[in-house]
């Protein structure tokens, strides 16, 4: 674990600035949530980012920034409610979806750090977890129907969670989850899918945004219903899944604002810190704890969008090799509407 320290500090980069009038507006909105005029003094987390690879020129550093009190006085913060409320009168307000026309496709990118299992031996009982830096690319289509492709490239090396044997190494990297591309149309689950076809669920789905409730508290009920569909009811995974379906990129922002309105009806949801920065973009993370994970959904309170993820290892991992607390996860996403599939602008 000392060289993957010494690697997420060695990758220490500071996040692009915004633009200044985005920056002006977001200060402001930070100072009116804190209560008080914030000190100097601040401490980061970074995760590294390694190299892109071949023509993939990509350096994107994932940064909280924090503002420590001082030692006599504890800022006040929003409560997440408060926040989520925001960010849908914003998005109600402000926030209009570009419009895709007939043969164009909607560009989704996700730049992430995601963790795997490299598993090996004659048994298969030797697990080495890794968080691997990925950008996965997905280029879905005007037409329901159509052909939609999904890429995924791995970005630099991988780090191991674990400490791993010098005589193992050799045997893991030839183990890795490989890059993949592929071409086909989304078929719905549990329908018969055809050779190169997408086996989709329901947050891949166009039509499923179009046909969800406008009430927030009807909202809710579908969130619960559809995390009972995988097998989560509690609150924490009522969050995750409402976290999932802002992040696949396909919600309407006139969805997108009901969906905070019924996130905000989870109970234990609280904001984590005041200060976030992904991808050199500055909002409010929201997050709930969990024995197995704890998750984080990042806001941008000027815009109204979500803007990123963060997940860290809870009390007792699904994984018992990796430590509590543990980064496990984050990433950030970007979407456009281009003219052709596997075009990116």
């Amino acid at each position: 674990m000392k060289e993957l320290d010494e690697a997420f500090a060695m990758l220490h980069r500071d996040a692009r600035a915004a633009p200044a009038d985005l920056a002006d507006a977001r200060q402001r909105l930070m100072d009116e949530i804190d209560g008080v005029t914030p000190r100097r003094t601040r401490h980061r987390w970074v995760i590294p980012v390694a190299a892109a690879v071949g023509a993939i020129a990509l350096a994107a550093t994932i940064v909280v920034v924090r503002t420590a009190p001082s030692p006599d006085q504890e800022l006040p913060l929003a409560s997440a409610p408060e926040v989520l409320n925001k960010a849908a009168d914003i998005t109600d307000v402000g926030a209009v979806d570009k419009p895709i026309k007939p043969g164009q496709y909607r560009y989704i990118a996700e730049h992430r750090w995601t963790t795997y299992n490299n598993v090996i031996g004659p048994e298969k009982k030797e697990r080495y977890p890794y968080l691997q830096e990925e950008l996965l690319e997905r280029w879905i289509p005007a037409d329901p129907g159509g052909i939609r492709q999904v890429r995924r490239t791995r970005l630099g090396e991988p780090k191991y969670l674990v400490d791993v044997p010098a005589d193992v190494a050799a045997r893991l990297r030839n183990n890795q989850v490989p890059d993949s591309d592929r071409r086909g149309k989304c078929q719905k689950a549990g329908a018969p899918v055809n050779s190169g076809d997408f086996d989709c669920d329901q947050l891949d789905r166009a039509d499923f945004y179009a046909a969800l409730p406008q009430d927030p508290r009807m909202l809710y009920k579908q969130l619960d219903a559809l995390a009972a569909q995988y097998g989560a009811q509690k609150a924490p995974g009522l969050f995750k899944i409402g976290i999932d379906a802002l992040t696949r990129g396909l919600m309407p922002a006139r969805v997108r604002a009901q969906w905070y309105r019924a996130l905000a009806l989870i109970p234990g949801v609280r904001v984590i810190e005041r200060r976030t920065t992904v991808d050199g973009r500055s909002g409010i993370a929201l997050g709930l704890d969990d024995d197995r994970e704890h998750q984080e959904l990042v806001i941008d309170l000027v815009t109204g969008e979500s803007i990123g993820t963060r997940t860290t290892a809870g009390p007792q991992p699904s994984n018992p090799l990796v430590k509590p607390g543990t980064e496990i996860g984050a990433s950030t996403i970007t979407t456009s509407v281009v003219s052709s599939i596997g075009a990116k602008s």
